[in-house]
């Protein structure tokens, strides 16, 4: 198997924090970035002896809000990674950015630096919506930064919408999929509302103050989108993920096929994997920024947790992953990795109940089996035979 891994950069600021998430964020307080800047620059060579024998493929510079950082200190991490790892020139190098002008330099100078690709964080289009998200723009905003970056030389546009929202009605979704049509990006992203732990969210649903979408209405919505999508020429590539032509995402297929990633900056995440020298490794860097700082300086260890797991974990992981994806699984490619067998009995119980299929040795799910995915994934990983060590 290929050799290959992706950079993700994560920054740890936001001007404000968003009632859904639960990311290792901070609000910015505009001191000087300069000694983070450091630090990152300092663990991209620290990791360069691992990847080594790896070919990068991707560059994800996400948060947090990366924006909030001066392009000179974006343009800092990309010089060091080129420096360290020389990647080609079909290195997808992406920024995540809010529609906030006052978070935004000038388009044109994240297109000088190399980037070549920008997911913006629309959420939607409808202000009563946005306002519930807790987000810092309304529709006039989002149109104004959408048609700014048209006008510029990066044609690698990602939108993310988030739907299920309470009050949402499947009339609401579809003009926020047709406005994001209308402005022509080459990516749209498409991601359930999760109501995660230690956010302002949760705690509202604990005192009933929030009322989650049923499922009937999650099936209706995704229904929805896979139609409004695909009528309009997006080809759906993984479960939340569409794309025109071939404008998918490297850096987040790199995820779903269970490559190696390094994870650089306060509480970024690491996968590691090496066939042929058997190993298989996944780490967390601390989450504290100050603490992330004092660790580089000092030139200690930095992260708060190692694993090192085996083989057959890869094998499983590998199925949950790939089967987000439309292609799914090469299931005899992954026997190369380490021979196994699924319990047919279960199997042909998914298959009779077209939540599955087999196709040109890939193993996929059916739009049913999309539907109740994680109940058909369970029922794979823990049905599969001869995966001992």
């Amino acid at each position: 198997m290929k050799k290959e891994f992706g950079i993700y950069i994560h920054i740890p600021f936001c001007s404000s924090i968003c009632p859904f998430c639960n990311f290792n964020v901070y609000i910015d307080n505009k001191n000087d970035h300069n000694p983070l800047i450091g630090s990152m620059i300092d663990e991209i060579s620290y990791m360069a002896p691992m990847f080594k024998e790896h070919t990068l493929k991707s560059i994800h510079i996400g948060g947090g809000t990366p924006s909030l950082l001066k392009v000179k200190n974006l343009e800092k991490i990309i010089n060091k990674i080129h420096k360290v790892y020389k990647p080609n020139n079909f290195v997808e190098i992406c920024i995540e950015i809010n529609p906030y002008k006052f978070e935004l330099e000038d388009f044109k100078n994240y297109h000088n630096i190399g980037i070549n690709r920008v997911s913006v964080g629309i959420q939607s289009f409808d202000n009563k919506k946005l306002k519930k998200l807790g987000r810092q723009s309304n529709e006039k905003k989002n149109l104004e930064i959408c048609e700014e970056l048209n006008k510029s030389e990066i044609l690698n546009i990602n939108y993310d919408l988030i739907f299920g929202v309470p009050g949402e009605t499947l009339d609401g979704l579809e003009y926020d999929l047709n406005k994001s049509i209308e402005l022509k990006p080459k990516h749209i992203s498409t991601y359930l509302l999760t109501i995660e732990e230690d956010t302002a969210f949760f705690d509202l649903v604990g005192k009933k103050k929030f009322q989650e979408n049923t499922d009937d209405e999650i099936v209706n919505k995704i229904e929805l989108i896979e139609d409004v999508l695909k009528t309009n020429n997006f080809s759906q590539y993984e479960i939340s993920n569409y794309a025109k032509d071939t404008y998918v995402s490297k850096h987040n297929l790199l995820y779903w096929n269970n490559s190696s990633y390094l994870g650089i900056g306060p509480g970024a995440h690491s996968h590691f994997v090496d066939h042929d020298k058997n190993i298989y490794k996944r780490w967390e860097n601390y989450h504290d920024v100050k603490k992330y700082i004092s660790l580089a300086n000092s030139n200690q260890n930095r992260f708060k947790s190692v694993e090192n797991f085996d083989v057959s974990m890869y094998i499983k992981d590998s199925i949950m992953m790939g089967l987000r994806l439309n292609a799914g699984v090469n299931i005899q490619k992954l026997k190369l990795v380490k021979d196994f067998e699924f319990d047919k009995s279960e199997i042909s119980k998914l298959l009779n109940l077209n939540l599955i299929k087999f196709e040109n040795n890939y193993l996929r799910l059916t739009f049913k089996g999309r539907q109740l995915s994680n109940k058909v994934l369970d029922k794979i990983i823990n049905n599969i035979n001869d995966l001992t060590i």
